[in-house]
């Protein structure tokens, strides 16, 4: 698949929301990943409107990037950013097996993807699941203000 004449691949993906699938299955460890606790996985928080003033060249979809059903959107799109995606669904903290929604989960990972690596000016924070976490990354020098506890974003 080919955005801009790059491979899925070469974009750095960002979901929109919190509890992903793919964080379900990195913290429950499914398909070959191995599980990872959840003081081991950070959320780093930027904004659409950043990317745009940074001018980091992005695609979104509407669904999981893969799946046949999805469409994808480029700044040409942005202005209708809130009617491209389904923000209920991306909001979904329970996605698995939805018995009136069988779309759902594919809804819910809809992706902002970026062509090049984030900028750190482009970080607004970073979101932990506790103060462990959150004592890790300040002993790595970074700023305590950035860091916020948040666990009920994790499983």
């Amino acid at each position: 698949m080919l955005f801009n004449g790059k491979m899925l691949g070469q974009y750095i993906p960002f979901y929109f929301g919190s509890h992903s699938p793919m964080l379900y299955v990195i913290q429950k460890g499914y398909n070959g990943v191995q599980m990872q606790r959840s003081h081991n996985i950070i959320y780093l928080v930027t904004s659409v409107q950043q990317i745009i003033d940074m001018q980091i060249p992005f695609v979104y979809s509407d669904g999981h990037a893969t799946n046949s059903l999805t469409s994808f959107f480029n700044l040409a799109n942005i202005a209708n950013i809130e009617n491209d995606l389904d923000f209920g669904a991306i909001k979904a903290k329970h996605w698995q097996n939805h018995p009136n929604d069988l779309d759902l989960k594919r809804r819910k990972e809809s992706e902002f993807l970026i062509e090049f690596d984030l900028p750190f000016d482009c970080i607004q924070g970073i979101l932990v699941d506790g103060e462990y976490a959150k004592r890790q990354l300040i002993n790595l020098g970074v700023n305590r203000n950035m860091i916020h506890l948040k666990p009920e974003y994790y499983y």
